[in-house]
């Protein structure tokens, strides 16, 4: 999957980073697509920059994370495997 700061595709709103490219895997799997907003990791503060969201994926400790995402549609939490390597 591959996200950028929601400035730089022209969206209005300061949190989250919106997703630009998906895995078809991921697509399959978890429903993800492009224009989809992840906003938060786990229950930490929101962010609105991809090295943010990057570093909490990063330091998460469990084999998956909630993520908060918003579609076209609705908003939710999404449990998201974490590959760790």
């Amino acid at each position: 999957m591959t996200v950028a700061a929601r400035q730089q595709r022209g969206r209005r709103g300061k949190e989250g980073v919106v997703v630009t490219e998906v895995d078809p895997k991921a697509r399959r799997r978890r429903g993800f697509k492009e224009g989809d907003v992840h906003s938060q990791v786990a229950r930490e503060r929101r962010y609105a920059a991809t090295c943010a969201m990057r570093s909490r994926l990063r330091a998460a400790t469990q084999n998956s994370v909630p993520m908060r995402v918003k579609t076209a549609d609705s908003r939710a939490f999404v449990a998201v495997p974490l590959a760790k390597g």
